[in-house]
């Protein structure tokens, strides 16, 4: 579990400003997320892109996502990307913050077959 310091966060973006990427990394169930949404809590646009499969009869993985639900703020929209993850960040509205929840296993479950995980891989590249 990551551990907050309630004092930091990022600022929202303002127009003009050059985009930043924050790349917050660790390993499964390290608080990743947690400490991602804390850093855009006071953020007015927010668009959370959730990555994962619904997997509907797995009842631990349904309780991670209700608790993800439940920690985001109101405001925040949520767009569920399944294999779309670059059509949907194109998509998007300059001048919002983005929240991508996660790129790990996006990689893992959409860049395989190596054939067409490629040019996935380097689509989503060449977007983030």
């Amino acid at each position: 579990m990551a551990v907050v310091d309630p004092s930091s966060s990022v600022e929202p973006p303002v127009a003009g400003q050059a985009s930043r990427l924050i790349l917050v990394s660790g390993p499964t169930r390290s608080g990743k997320s947690r400490w991602a949404e804390h850093l855009l809590k006071h953020h007015p646009v927010v668009t959370y892109i959730a990555t994962a499969a619904a997997r509907p009869d797995d009842r631990d993985w349904q309780k991670r996502l209700e608790a993800h639900r439940q920690r985001r703020p109101d405001h925040w929209s949520v767009v569920e990307c399944g294999a779309e993850l670059v059509s949907v960040i194109n998509g998007l509205a300059p001048g919002q913050s983005v929240l991508i929840d996660a790129l790990g296993g996006f990689v893992a479950h959409q860049t395989f077959p190596v054939s067409s995980g490629a040019m996935t891989a380097t689509c989503l590249l060449t977007t983030l």
